[in-house]
């Protein structure tokens, strides 16, 4: 219950804007139940009151009744109207708060989570919050309203019988609390392997390439087929659970109301009960019992809510990438982009990745980050924009402490282009604008796109394009070729105009030509400007030979130098005491990796 109540709590915030027109709803449910309940009564008065003693006219009643009638209907579907307008609302601000803090959730939480589980959560779970918030939440003030309108006309028409009634509570009370805990067990299972079940369905479309490629179709498929199996035994569970849970109600509803129908026969026959009273009773007891179920059947269905909202809600107690936003301060040192300090980065159980790294990158210079496969390299990218934090050390951004730096700071200053060049299903010119607010794009000329796309040698090829920047590229950007996304995802960076461009293997899907000839202008655009600083990454050591300065990854440390020649000759002996498995302290150079 204290948990419950705990969820109710979070939602509060979201309610609280409509907390006066809620109560207008509340005050119309009122009149709608009262009014909607009153044909058994008016019944009463026909039989006992038109037809029998004559108290009222004919004529009287029946406009009475269809006033009542009319006036029923038209407050119910305002009602209904002003409540769903609401709560489409409130669930539409929480869909968007839980997309949002998914987002803004460290981007190591997304390496080690399934993106079908994410997926389920904001979707199968939201929509069960927002079913249950759309219609169950007012069928659940309704059935409140109808229990409590209809009691109080059963105690007034016969107390007594209304006293038989009663029977079947502890029935009912019992069957709720005895078989909430397993559905609410079976509803967690069930939303378990959903997710897990989207999670493998997502994996095998996302890599439906390397699946053709490996003739893995067969076994993706019977893997799925066990996944469904275990679900729908666990929902057959579920169901079979559910169908008892709700027929113990039913029956002992139907035997009460049985007894009730006697025992009120018997008053008829003699005399302590006119035909209208025992009509009225028996026409409110039929009634009497389905709020009571419809009531029962909501706790079910908001213990299912309460699970959904617990799977959404235990992601955003996680720390978000930027908890606080402290004030930028003054540059310390305007030379200096980057500055390691002792920094060390493990990984989990294995040695350092780095250890008691050092080294400063100058702003205005372009660098190259070399070394083996697995060596660091794009670890060492991921620290500079904190995708990942060192386990020891400080790194500073032109003097300032990057923990105390705004992630948005950060990265409108730094931007990496990474060797998968991700796209989005939409056209060429989202593509390059993706990242941009709304009022940022108006800013932006067709010329800039022109420009940008020129300088990576792309423009021609999408003049070429059936739409042109307008064309939609496809879910990954399918239409365009692996080194044609890269140049997209160059030009992307370059549109935004960073003080810090990684390349980091941008460019390994182009042939040694075009890769040069984009180095060529991409060292033009640092030129233009001083202060732009460059760092690239490349397995083709021969195209980095333009470069001011090299950064040499190597035992865990990393080592600075002005010459090419230089470089070259570290990683040659590099190469050579790995191949003779040397070994040092603090080191995992792997050049297998």
């Amino acid at each position: 219950m204290k948990d419950n109540i705990r969820l109710l709590q979070w939602l509060q915030p979201f309610f609280a804007p409509y907390r006066w027109v809620l109560l207008v709803v509340l005050c119309l449910a009122l009149i709608t139940t009262i009014a909607d309940l009153s044909y058994p009564y008016l019944s009463k008065v026909f039989i006992d009151h038109v037809l029998i003693k004559q108290k009222y006219s004919l004529e009287s009643v029946i406009s009475v009744t269809l006033v009542i009638v009319v006036l029923s209907v038209i407050l119910q579907n305002v009602n209904s109207y002003i409540y769903l307008y609401i709560t489409l609302n409130i669930t539409k601000k929480l869909r968007m708060y839980f997309f949002d803090r998914l987002e803004r959730l460290p981007y190591e939480f997304f390496v080690r989570t399934k993106i079908g589980d994410l997926t389920n959560r904001l979707n199968s779970d939201l929509n069960i919050v927002h079913g249950t918030l759309t219609d169950g939440v007012f069928q659940f003030i309704m059935s409140v309203f109808n229990f409590l309108f209809i009691t109080a006309m059963l105690v007034y028409l016969n107390w007594q019988l209304f006293l038989v009634t009663l029977i079947i509570f502890p029935i009912l009370l019992w069957s709720m609390f005895y078989f909430r805990p397993k559905l609410m067990q079976k509803t967690k299972e069930i939303r378990i392997l959903q997710g897990d079940i989207q999670s493998h369905i997502i994996d095998t479309f996302s890599h439906i390439r390397s699946i053709k490629l490996l003739q893995a179709e067969a076994d993706r498929t019977e893997r799925l087929g066990r996944k469904i199996n275990v679900l729908n035994t666990t929902s057959l569970g579920y169901a079979l659970l559910e169908s008892i849970a709700a027929g113990i109600p039913r029956v002992a509803t139907t035997a009460a109301t049985a007894l009730v129908l006697f025992i009120g026969g018997m008053k008829v026959l003699n005399g302590t009960l006119t035909v209208g009273s025992l009509l009225a009773f028996t026409t409110y007891l039929s009634r009497f019992f389905a709020p009571v179920q419809t009531i029962a059947g909501l706790y079910i269905r908001f213990q299912n809510m309460f699970v959904s909202l617990e799977r959404i809600i235990e992601y955003l107690h996680l720390p978000s990438e930027d908890t606080h936003f402290p004030a930028y301060p003054k540059k310390i040192d305007e030379t200096s982009t980057f500055q390691f300090i002792n920094v060390c980065k493990q990984m989990g159980n294995r040695k350092y990745l780095f250890s008691d790294v050092n080294v400063t990158i100058c702003s205005g210079c372009s660098y190259a980050l070399v070394g083996a496969s697995g060596i660091g390299k794009s670890m060492f990218v991921d620290l500079l924009v904190r995708l990942a934090k060192p386990s020891r050390g400080t790194i500073l951004f032109q003097g300032t402490d990057l923990e105390n730096l705004p992630i948005y700071e950060l990265r409108q200053k730094v931007i990496v282009i990474p060797q998968e060049a991700e796209m989005i299903h939409d056209t060429v010119k989202e593509n390059l604008l993706l990242g941009f607010s709304e009022e940022k794009r108006k800013q932006i000329t067709e010329n800039e796109l022109f420009h940008v796309c020129r300088q990576v040698g792309l423009h021609d090829e999408i003049q070429s394009l059936p739409h042109q920047y307008e064309t939609v590229i496809g879910e990954k950007g399918k239409l365009f070729s692996g080194g044609q996304k890269q140049r997209l995802a160059i030009a992307r960076g370059l549109l935004r105009n960073p003080e810090v461009l990684v390349l980091d293997e941008a460019t390994s899907g182009l042939d040694f030509l075009a890769e040069k000839e984009i180095f060529t202008r991409i060292d033009e655009w640092r030129k233009a400007r001083p202060n732009r600083t460059l760092i690239v990454i490349s397995h083709r050591i021969a195209s980095l030979d333009w470069l001011e300065r090299y950064l040499v990854i190597e035992h865990g440390k990393i080592v600075e130098t002005t010459s090419y020649e230089e470089m070259i000759n570290k990683i040659e002996k590099a190469e050579r005491a790995g191949e003779k498995g040397e070994e040092r302290s603090g080191s995992i150079y792997q050049p297998s990796l």
